[in-house]
């Protein structure tokens, strides 16, 4: 056997593994290399954060060996689909981590892609791990047995202090004939490799010393985004890298080679100075590939233009015909190869080979086009891709730009607006496409039928693109199926013509706002804005044309519920085309419904403008802009543009929220599209910060929250005692707006009900109602509309497994917002022949107060664990005590002081520092006392973090 490490330029360390039996043998290789990326001792791996693509685990017995029983990770410690850290498996009380001392020591089943599937950060540091192996798993070990009885550079070993990503077969598995198998026969080789790739995240807090001119382009372009985002002509850009201070420079006087005009400036303080015409070629540079690497190409990247080849030209490719089209060797492609034959195979194709001629893609004409489109949308959200295609020459430069040209002819003629990433990469898909038609002549046959798109004014105006293609109208139609299956930003289209989808999305709708229970705001608004949105995503699952949402898994993370609920609800629609969603478009579906569930009215007065500028499609703009609008109620955000077009209303706002670098003297504030709590604390101590260094500004803020109680003839007064203001943000609510409304309802025992006994659902809903009535929050009225409406509607109302919401419209007869449950040990029969097992009767006040609830509580009934839980209640305490402690798992002891911590620093009683050391104080020394039968923590840091003193409850 031989092992051979290999590190290289690209701080890649590599692990290669070959071996050959002379008899049968078991074989499992693997390291135990531990990994702590804060490069500091003293600190351990609890905050590292951890992605894997994996959706399965290996259950252990109590000696940690595989029980052979593979656990979903779904709903678990153990979900890694979306990055999460360490320390939620110390802090868990799942049994699998209790078992082996608080922690991980788990194989988890990795997919068969074999790129980026584990990716480790220390958000800290900024560092980051890659690990890419083509082991069928990996065991993650949080080194929950590490004692002290070793040193490392000095430093005592200690619980946690390192993890392991050990990537190997299943353990134990030459007893579990389920498993794949470990056995090598006589004379059979085994090869494997393990990559580990470390890095630094985008920014320039941390950095790490290059190691040659690929690793220095890499770090410029990260230095020439920091100073973009800090952007505009009379400000100082703040230094943050102070403790690279010497190596930024030396970076920053690399980047000046590159500035055509007036380069960066630093002064004797270590400030950053840029001018305007400086910003100007900062954002070209930005635009093009002077700092990008493209001889490196990714596994992934590899196959995707080796699949586009094959596709657009009509011709066999021998392996090193192929090899040399990506500069591999011929064993590299070979290996790509058989990834390339498993995406192939995926779509019920084949990759034909013969020794005379070579490789050559078949199959169906129609998924041979489909295959072709997804590799190209794949390709094309990986950075300077289109350069990459020009270098390889797959496309024409100048054929892409007069493309272009006429996608803008026709945005006009249509009144609609191309998102800024269709923009770009439509005429590259149309480009190949058409390349393929004249290359290859075959006919193709398509699914979509009952839909006259010939006749439509929409197909003459795209038709009139394709004029000089010398194709068939039928392949014409396919070119213009692209153009109008493309995700519209905006549109001024006859929503009337779109017939029967009117009266579907309609009926979608009100099925929503029965889980809900509430009546959606500017629900016209809302019908017309998915009709826009349906059209196109219509098109695209007539045709099957898979659509690259990059944020599924991170929108399903952040809303469960509301996925849950419109994945219930969207059935009208997919009846009405014939067809269901894919989980993609499904989704972009779900983030039109979230971002209007918490829309209010519009206020009057507003202290600051601000627009968002999205380069994603409707879905995606809208939730972050109304999340925004959550935020921040004192900002009137006039609306959410692709990023050519902001231009038109940038003058007439005080800032800009995008997700990406503008090209703007406005103060621009990047963000994530999906803002989660950590952003949203973030974000608002940035603006509070900008704020708080601009006088005139701080004036506004404080003048709009004064507004009520200053007359206006005394404005100018006010303003120049302004000056006086000590320092202290007005009293904004932490969460804003849209958190006030996430409020959960405060159940008492009072609310909650028990039966053992056998009845039918009208019995049922009678008892469940008669405690409503006695509190006087409901008439007698809204109880016989509530048994009407579940007697003819029941199905409309279950929102978890057995569990039903009975209820009515406000104006039926309700007095105040109350709530019901009633728990049968004996299941009962609903009026459309399901089982009951709880009633949860909602009185709805007007307004949306009690959707949070209402989310809080499908939430819990899609966990089964939780939901069993909650069964097996024995009484209403229990009940009440299970219902908190899972509102308790949202509002930890880290999330409340971390929560205060930034509440203290945002009023200049504390310094940053404060918050990460009163997190970790607490977690290292508890403290806590119980007055009267009440506990207290009384949690407290070193007088160094402390600006003044205060005491906060």
């Amino acid at each position: 056997m031989k092992v051979i490490y290999t590190l290289n330029h690209a701080n890649e360390l590599i692990i290669t593994y070959d071996a050959v039996t002379d008899k049968r043998t078991p074989l499992a290789v693997t390291n135990h290399s531990y990994f702590n990326l804060s490069g500091n001792l003293k600190r351990d791996i609890l905050n590292h954060r951890l992605k894997l693509k994996s959706d399965k685990f290996l259950e252990l017995d109590r000696e940690f060996i595989p029980t052979g029983t593979m656990l979903d990770v779904r709903n678990t410690p153990f979900d890694f689909t979306q990055e999460r850290s360490i320390k939620s498996g110390t802090i868990s009380n799942h049994p699998q981590n209790v078992l082996v001392g608080e922690g991980y020591d788990h194989p988890f089943l990795l997919s068969s892609k074999h790129d980026e599937e584990i990716v480790l950060k220390d958000p800290e540091s900024g560092r980051t791990l890659v690990v890419e192996t083509d082991e069928v798993g990996v065991v993650v070990y949080s080194g929950n047995s590490l004692g002290k009885e070793g040193y490392i550079r000095g430093v005592p070993s200690r619980k946690n202090l390192g993890i392991c990503l050990e990537t190997q077969g299943f353990p134990d598995a030459i007893h579990h004939p389920e498993f794949p198998s470990v056995i090598l026969d006589k004379g059979e080789k085994y090869h494997s490799v393990t990559k580990y790739r470390f890095g630094i995240r985008q920014g320039v807090r941390m950095i790490c010393s290059p190691l040659g001119r690929r690793e220095v382009r890499s770090i410029s372009i990260a230095i020439n985004l920091y100073i973009l985002i800090l952007h505009s002509p009379s400000e100082l850009a703040e230094k943050e890298t102070k403790q690279n201070t010497v190596k930024v420079k030396g970076y920053i006087k690399y980047l000046n080679k590159y500035l055509s005009k007036e380069a960066i400036a630093v002064d004797q303080y270590d400030n950053v100075h840029i001018s305007g015409e400086t910003r100007e070629s900062l954002y070209k540079m930005l635009k093009t590939s002077k700092f990008m690497d493209l001889n490196y190409l990714s596994p992934e990247i590899r196959s995707n233009l080796i699949v586009i080849l094959m596709l657009t030209d009509n011709a066999y490719f021998s392996l090193q015909d192929l090899a040399n089209f990506v500069e591999v060797s011929k064993n590299t492609m070979l290996h790509d190869m058989k990834t390339i034959k498993e995406i192939v195979r995926s779509y019920s194709l084949k990759v034909h080979y013969s020794r005379s001629d070579g490789y050559q893609i078949t199959g169906s004409e129609y998924k041979l086009r489909n295959l072709l489109v997804t590799a190209l949308k794949q390709l094309l959200n990986k950075d300077h891709s289109e350069l990459l295609m020009q270098q390889k020459n797959l496309i024409n430069k100048d054929e892409i730009f007069f493309l272009r040209k006429r996608l803008i002819k026709i945005e006009e003629k249509m009144e609609i607006s191309l998102t800024d990433d269709e923009m770009d990469h439509l005429p590259i898909i149309l480009a190949l496409l058409i390349k393929r038609l004249k290359a290859f002549k075959r006919e193709w046959h398509s699914e979509i039928i009952d839909y006259d798109l010939k006749n439509s004014s929409n197909y003459k105006i795209v038709k009139e693109m394709f004029w000089d293609t010398d194709l068939s109208d039928k392949d014409v139609l396919y070119l213009v199926l692209q153009v109008l299956s493309s995700n519209l930003l905006e549109a001024a289209l006859d929503i009337t013509q779109s017939g029967e989808l009117k009266y579907v999305v309609e009926e979608f709708l009100d099925l929503l706002e029965g889980y809900l229970a509430t009546d959606l705001i500017n629900k016209t608004d809302l019908k017309n804005k998915l009709i826009l949105h349906l059209r196109p995503a219509i098109y695209r699952t007539w045709l099957k044309l898979d659509i690259q949402n990059s944020l599924l898994d991170k929108f399903i993370n952040e809303y469960p519920s509301i996925y849950s609920i419109v994945s219930k609800s969207i059935y009208p629609i997919e009846e009405f085309i014939g067809k269901k969603f894919s989980k993609e478009e499904t989704v972009y579906i779900a983030m039109h419904v979230q971002a209007w569930i918490y829309q209010t009215e519009e206020q009057k007065d507003y202290a600051f403008k601000a627009l968002v500028v999205c380069r994603n499609g409707t879905s995606v703009s809208k939730l972050l802009l109304e999340s925004l609008k959550g935020m921040f109620s004192h900002f009137e955000f006039i609306g959410a543009f692709a990023e050519r077009n902001y231009k038109k209303r940038e003058d007439e706002v005080d800032f800009i929220f995008s997700t990406v670098p503008l090209n703007t003297t406005k103060k621009t504030f990047i963000v994530d599209p999906i803002l989660n709590n950590e952003n949203r604390l973030t974000l608002r101590r940035q603006i509070k910060n900008y704020i708080d260094k601009d006088s005139a500004k701080k004036a506004r803020e404080l003048m709009y929250h004064l507004k009520d109680y200053i007359d206006t003839e005394n404005y100018k007064k006010v303003e120049r005692k302004i000056s006086d203001f000590l320092n202290e943000s007005p009293d904004l609510n932490t969460f804003g707006n849209h958190q006030q409304a996430e409020e959960i309802f405060d159940f008492e025992p009072q609310h909650i009900l028990l039966t053992e006994r056998e009845m039918s659902w009208k019995e049922a809903l009678e008892m469940a109602l008669l405690p409503m009535k006695r509190r006087k929050s409901v008439t007698d009225k809204y109880c016989m509309k509530v048994k009407e409406l579940f007697q003819n509607e029941g199905d409309r109302m279950m929102i978890g497994p057995s569990v039903y919401l009975p209820h009515a419209s406000t104006n039926n007869g309700v007095l105040y917002e109350d709530f019901s449950i009633l728990l049968c040990k004996h299941k009962v029969e609903a009026p459309n022949g399901e089982l009951i097992k709880m009633m949860i009767v909602l009185a709805p006040e007007d307004g949306n107060n009690h959707v949070s609830t209402l989310l809080f509580l499908n939430e819990i009934f899609l966990d089964e664990v939780k939901a069993d839980k909650i069964s097996g209640a024995e009484t209403e305490q229990e009940f009440i005590e299970l219902i908190h402690s899972f509102k308790g798992e949202a509002d930890s002891a880290d999330t409340l002081l971390t929560i205060i911590g930034y509440r203290l620093f945002n009023l200049n009683y504390v310094k940053e520092s404060f918050i990460p050391a009163i997190v970790q104080r607490e977690q290292e020394y508890p403290t806590g006392l119980a007055l009267d039968g009440i506990n207290v923590a009384i949690p407290h840091t070193d007088h160094v973090h402390i600006e003044k003193p205060f005491i906060a409850i």
